[in-house]
């Protein structure tokens, strides 16, 4: 069997766990809203302390992060060894310049909505616990050297206190 792998790095209130999941032949926001489960196995893991983050904490070889506690990931990188496994096929979203208020983080993007009507957002959103910010940056609110920017941000839809759509450069 083909593995998924996924290099990210996943925010809590107080800690920053940088290492990879294997996610078998899923993509890792299946694996995230697989709500059979309520943890995330990372293998080759560094902790870092939000508040201090220049040196790991501790480096476990596998650590089971509790999905619930999970702010925002970056994906860091993703290899996906075979896409036609997927249970959905790919379907077009509008883009929409966004920023999301998280307990501990600032998450600017590009907010992928499924229709021009929707404009809620992710608060009229079903099913799903994590949704994706594309192009995002995520800011730490409590620590102002922490800037990630990666192409994909999985939001806890549940940590998040509100969100804006930005208006669109010309």
């Amino acid at each position: 069997m083909k593995q998924n792998i996924a290099v990210i790095a996943a925010m809590t209130t107080y800690y920053i766990f940088r290492g990879r999941i294997v996610t078998g032949n899923k993509r890792l926001s299946d694996v995230l809203n697989d709500r059979l489960t309520d943890y995330v196995d990372i293998e080759d893991v560094r902790i870092y302390n939000l508040k201090n983050p220049q040196k790991p904490l501790d480096t476990p070889k596998t650590l089971y992060l509790r999905k619930r506690e999970i702010e925002v990931i970056a994906i860091l990188e993703e290899h996906i060894a075979d896409p036609s496994g997927r249970l959905y096929s790919y379907v077009e979203r509008v883009k929409k310049p966004a920023i999301m208020y998280i307990h501990t983080y600032r998450v600017h993007g590009m907010m992928s909505l499924r229709s021009k009507r929707e404009s809620k957002g992710p608060l009229i959103r079903e099913g799903d616990i994590f949704i994706p910010m594309i192009q995002a940056e995520i800011m730490s609110a409590t620590n102002p050297h922490i800037r990630i920017k990666t192409p994909v941000a999985l939001v806890n839809v549940n940590t998040f206190e509100a969100f804006s759509f930005l208006e669109e450069q010309a």
